[in-house]
């Protein structure tokens, strides 16, 4: 600009006093500066690509205006609405797998950071079928065990892919499909071991019928990530087979130690997630990259640094590890800003899609204040919840600072510091107080609110939502202090404390009690359990029904579920000495009936399923 260049060749008091003058009136009496960019989005890979071929888009700008830019990409088939797939960053460029046959619009937003202006650029691609005749295929993907299975069109009702190892009896199968008149219907066929030949085939359910095709057959590849499992069986009776599928947030600092992974109940690996780059290189030693859940029909949601770890996504990939839609920490909080609320400064712990296609996320917030636990200013870590619409766009929150009381300090008095494991990266302060370190959300149908893991409070507290419509208020509160009377238990500490993974089955509230409370200066005398309450919400009564010693102590981590045997699975996320995480099938009555181990490993949580496609619910 003139204003830069006439600064540049001035060099005394008088010079910079012009300089000051023409920007203040420039400020003051010009219109704000126009955005004259123009921009384009052009494929690397020409139209006409095949279905499962993964193409990366660029925008491309041209003419004038201010650096930076911020780019986000929304894709939709002709005649559908556009759904965006990647919200604002900086990268101009994102890859983009379609698995459905048809002519898509694919549209980028540039906007420039300092003005706010936006621009816009859109163009066709086509996505071809990979079916030359009427039989169908299977081809391979990028992951050795993922194969794609493509089959002719059906015209009504819903088709599916089953598949089993040769010379084996039962099938998996994958989810349904509606049928589509015309297009070839593709499937990612995951929950296969490693180099061993599978057969598949599709059947049609018309609503009258089952109709089945020919069986293919094609050999898995190999896999280098293989860990050494160890498992047990404790009695003769048998684990629940219903749920097969063991699917693990394996969490760490590398690529290899952070991988999810799902193994069979012989240890056998199954699945796996590749991290396509190192990111944890700010805070390897923070909440970085982890599966947080899965999701029914075989995706998965993933909390993901990138930027070299200075900045933060949560992600939903399919099983072959492609993304399909994320937004990050950056852009959430532009939009809290204009919601007038305080920005968070990571994703943590937490993301659940609900049924209205909304996704639940947990961000830590920052804030200091004066003379509430401890003396002069102290750095306060609390957990918001974001509700992100079914574009990832920011449509309720729940802030603690504004429902909870905030002289009720972490129960052991936790802190944080830009070196402690398992602490989002603080920046007010060199040390702060972790005060609520929620982990879990749990959502409640039956009145569309919601259940929340306050572990350094030891309580689990109930959220007026009402499916995003509610006041935020805190409905009760369950656990020591808390609003319940606890009957039924001898135990001289029943309640549990620093709990992980919180949620209803049916008529039954499921918790791991990792025990922190309760094992305080006794950690290698002490066992974290597993835990089922009744309650009765009305008259604030808490029943203790299942208290199960697992036998180990597992400071942090875990996770707890109900099986359709009637067993429970519990995860002992981050035993100690032994450093290895156990996930533990037990009767009601505390019977050990399956132990899978991995040896120094720490496990974020684990989830027993029927397959990859569907997660188990008892509600």
């Amino acid at each position: 600009m003139n204003e830069r260049n006439n600064a540049s060749v001035c060099r005394g008091v008088t010079g910079l006093f012009v300089y000051v003058l023409v920007g203040m009136i420039a400020t003051a009496w010009l219109p704000a500066r126009a955005v004259t960019a123009t921009f384009e989005l052009m494929p690397l890979t020409p139209s006409g690509q095949l279905v499962g071929k993964t193409v990366t888009w660029v925008a491309r700008s041209s003419g004038t205006g201010a650096a930076p830019w911020q780019y986000r990409f929304s894709v939709g088939l002709h005649g559908s609405p556009v759904n965006m797939v990647r919200d604002f960053r900086q990268e101009n460029f994102f890859e983009w797998t379609p698995i459905e046959e048809g002519i898509y619009a694919v549209e980028v937003t540039a906007k420039e950071l300092d003005t706010g202006e936006t621009a816009q650029a859109t163009a066709s691609f086509e996505v071809s079928s990979r079916l030359t005749g009427s039989a169908a295929q299977v081809s391979a993907t990028g992951h050795p065990l993922v194969f794609l299975y493509s089959a002719p069109p059906c015209a009504v009702g819903h088709m599916r892919v089953r598949f089993r190892p040769v010379n084996t009896q039962s099938f998996m199968v994958t989810s349904w499909k509606p049928c589509q008149v015309g297009k070839s219907m593709n499937f990612y066929v995951a929950g296969m071991r490693a180099h061993t030949r599978y057969e598949l085939g599709h059947e049609v359910q018309d609503g009258t019928s089952l109709q089945a095709g020919p069986l293919l057959r094609k050999t898995t590849g190999f896999s280098l990530l293989l860990r050494p499992f160890s498992v047990s069986n404790g009695t003769n009776r048998q684990p629940s087979f219903s749920e097969g599928v063991l699917l693990r947030s394996i969490f760490g600092g590398t690529q290899l130690s952070a991988a999810p992974m799902a193994t069979d109940l012989s240890g056998r690996v199954i699945w796996y997630y590749r991290w396509r780059s190192v990111e944890n290189l700010r805070f390897p030693w923070a909440l970085g990259n982890y599966l947080v859940r899965p999701l029914p029909g075989g995706t998965m949601l993933l909390f993901l640094n990138y930027r070299g770890g200075f900045d933060q996504l949560v992600r939903e990939i399919d099983l072959a590890g492609n993304p399909l839609r994320e937004t990050n920490v950056e852009e959430v909080n532009r939009q809290l800003a204009s919601r007038g609320e305080e920005p968070v400064v990571f994703f943590s712990h937490e993301a659940l899609r609900l049924p209205n296609g909304h996704t639940l996320v947990l961000g830590t917030v920052e804030r200091i204040i004066r003379g509430v636990q401890g003396f002069g200013r102290v750095d306060i870590l609390g957990d918001m919840i974001i509700d992100l619409d079914a574009n990832l766009q920011v449509a309720w929150t729940w802030n603690p600072f504004d429902h909870l009381d905030v002289t009720r300090k972490a129960v052991l008095d936790e802190k944080c510091t830009i070196v402690t494991a398992g602490c989002p990266p603080i920046s007010q302060a060199l040390i702060a107080n972790d005060w609520t370190h929620a982990n879990t959300i749990d959502y409640l149908p039956e009145d569309g609110n919601l259940l929340l893991t306050l572990r350094h409070q030891d309580w689990v507290v109930k959220i007026d939502y009402r499916n995003g419509t509610g006041s935020g208020q805190v409905l009760w509160r369950l656990g020591p202090e808390g609003d319940f009377a606890l009957t039924n238990s001898v135990d001289p500490f029943p309640w549990f404390s620093h709990p992980h993974d919180v949620h209803f089955e049916g008529n039954q509230l499921l918790v791991f009690d990792n025990g922190n409370t309760r094992c305080d200066g006794r950690p290698f005398a002490c066992n974290s359990r597993g835990q089922v309450y009744e309650l009765d919400e009305q008259n604030l009564v808490a029943n203790l029904v299942v208290n199960v010693d697992l036998g180990v102590y597992s400071p942090a981590f875990g996770s707890a579920q109900g099986l359709s045997n009637g067993n429970y699975n519990f995860l002992s996320g981050s035993t100690i000495p032994s450093l290895s995480a156990k996930s533990i099938e037990v009767t009601p009555e505390g019977e050990e009936v399956l132990r899978i181990e991995t040896p120094l490993t720490l496990e974020y949580r684990s989830f027993r399923m029927r397959d990859l496609y569907t997660p188990y619910t008892a509600n």
